[in-house]
């Protein structure tokens, strides 16, 4: 299956959709679309995995990463997930990681 990366801006926020599978072997364009946004003056990341429909171990660990390297950056970050994001998510206790919003409805730490 493809996936799909759709970056678009707006003047306080740069937001990733990403669409299909998030694994390793995709990591390095979506770092590279990461990296763009960094280069902006936007405020803050959003990540739109509503469209994801998996996810491997190790891009949790490099989405933990990239949380970090936002951070440095002084921007914030906050994931758009969908129900099967959100049952993995929980499943390793990520909502008190991220600053999560699902439906329009935010959670998680802020």
């Amino acid at each position: 299956m493809e996936t799909h990366f759709i970056r678009s801006h707006s003047p306080s926020t740069t937001t990733i959709a990403i669409e299909g599978q998030l694994r390793s072997g995709n990591m390095q364009t979506f770092f590279d679309h990461v990296k763009e946004a960094l280069k902006s003056d936007c405020r803050s990341l959003k990540f739109d995995l509503s469209k994801v429909n998996f996810l491997d171990s190790s891009t949790i660990g490099t989405l933990i990463y990239m949380k970090r390297m936002i951070e440095e950056f002084d921007k914030s970050l906050t994931l758009v997930i969908s129900d099967t994001v959100q049952k993995i998510f929980n499943s390793y206790g990520l909502y008190t990681v991220f600053k999560l919003e699902q439906d329009g409805i935010p959670s998680g730490p802020n």
